[in-house]
């Protein structure tokens, strides 16, 4: 079976057994500017947080370079539709949810930056949410239209796959943060896709769509758009009866990195 695995700066790498996690890693470069970061990859779900702080020493000179921060990786390749034989593909959609918040109190930072990969049969695709050095915030590819602020978004991925046979996907994300402060305060930059859920499958009572998450009250919210008669499953990303099986560190509500924590130790 497939190993997760986590880099976060400031700790290194972790592989293995679920869930992988590496927290408060602590990177600290010139005049005391410094990077927080953590992640975690478990079954369906990746979480990742980095925190870049500078300040009033940090003299306009970039003091973290590159930008650093952590990386989780999510690689499954037991995923069956399971139906009728015939026909020997079906059109299915993969359902996902991002949920995190992308800031920066100032410029003359680097930037705060979110990179996202996802890889599925016949496609997938990669996305970039981004502040620049001037404040700019972009957003691009999976994760165009998407802002800075918390709230769910959903990633959709249309596909064709086999029945009643395995198939794979693999998801990358990573939260990195860096740069200067203006020599007159304490600065910050965050990427933090971790206290809102990070990326993950839908949990119950989360339903994804098209035009983004609809709360729905009770059941199982699909993993996956399929034909009427079928049914997805994976051990690997906790996927049963088409329904994701796990849980959002959070729960219903957003909570403290403190107890996120306790969660995930």
């Amino acid at each position: 079976m497939p190993s997760p695995r986590v880099d976060v700066a400031g700790l290194g790498t972790a592989i293995g057994s679920v869930p992988q996690q590496l927290l408060n890693g602590h990177v600290v470069g010139g005049l005391g500017t410094s990077v927080d970061a953590s992640g975690v990859s478990d079954r369906g779900i990746l979480l990742v947080k980095a925190v870049c702080q500078n300040p009033p020493s940090c003299l306009c000179t970039p003091q973290i370079s590159p930008l650093q921060g952590a990386q989780a990786v999510l690689i499954a390749d037991d995923i069956v539709i399971s139906g009728p034989a015939s026909p020997a593909a079906v059109s299915v959609t993969m359902h996902l949810i991002l949920d995190g918040t992308i800031s920066i109190d100032a410029p003359g930072f680097w930037g705060s930056r979110l990179q996202l990969n996802i890889s599925v049969p016949g496609g997938g695709g990669s996305g970039l949410l981004a502040f620049n050095g001037s404040g700019d915030f972009f957003a691009f590819g999976l994760l165009s239209g998407y802002g800075p602020g918390p709230g769910p978004r959903a990633i959709n991925l249309n596909m064709n796959v086999p029945v009643n046979q395995p198939f794979g996907m693999n998801a990358i994300i990573a939260a990195s943060v860096g740069g200067t402060s203006l020599g007159n305060a304490t600065h910050t930059a965050i990427c933090n896709f971790f206290d809102g859920g990070g990326l993950h499958f839908p949990a119950a009572g989360l339903v994804s769509t098209i035009a983004g998450p609809i709360h729905v009250s009770g059941g199982a919210a699909p993993a996956f758009g399929l034909p009427a008669g079928y049914t997805a499953d994976s051990p690997t990303l906790n996927i049963a009866n088409n329904a994701w099986q796990g849980q959002l560190p959070t729960g219903a509500a957003k909570t403290s990195w403190g107890r996120l924590k306790s969660l995930y130790r």
